[in-house]
């Protein structure tokens, strides 16, 4: 008899909305998801600093370490505010989206470089998990 309640207690609680949907064990994956994603993409990205530091040349112009530097920011505060629950995690999302976006852009412009093309390949996967994010 108890077994029997508590079974329609919980199917009530589920239809009311008291318990967690499959929506948000969809949202929760995604999530964490997310989070594992931009700390990839900053690991990569600091690798590739190391990278081009050591190359020399092209790979070490202002303008392209600062779009790798941002993208290692980013993607750490972005990869922080989720692991928080912060209220303000889709901006930082959105920031990271475009950050990632930039940095994937600069690494691309070094066409003949399997290190710039593997990085600038993680900072797309990072900025679209970044934009998922902002959509749920």
């Amino acid at each position: 008899m108890n077994r029997i309640f508590f079974i329609a207690l919980a199917l009530f609680a589920l239809m009311a909305g008291f318990l967690p949907s499959q929506t948000y064990a969809m949202d929760h994956a995604q999530h964490a998801a997310c989070i594992q994603e931009c700390n990839t993409c900053g690991k990569k990205c600091e690798d590739t600093i190391a990278y081009c530091k050591k190359k020399g040349g092209s790979h070490v112009e202002a303008k392209h370490i600062a779009a790798l530097e941002d993208c290692v920011i980013a993607c750490k505060n972005s990869e922080t505010f989720m692991k928080r629950g912060s209220s303000l995690m889709n901006k930082a999302c959105a920031l990271c989206e475009e950050a990632c976006r930039k940095c994937a852009e600069a690494c691309d412009t070094f066409k003949d470089d399997k290190v710039m093309k593997d990085c600038a390949d993680e900072c797309r996967k990072c900025a679209d998990s970044c934009k998922k994010m902002q959509e749920s």
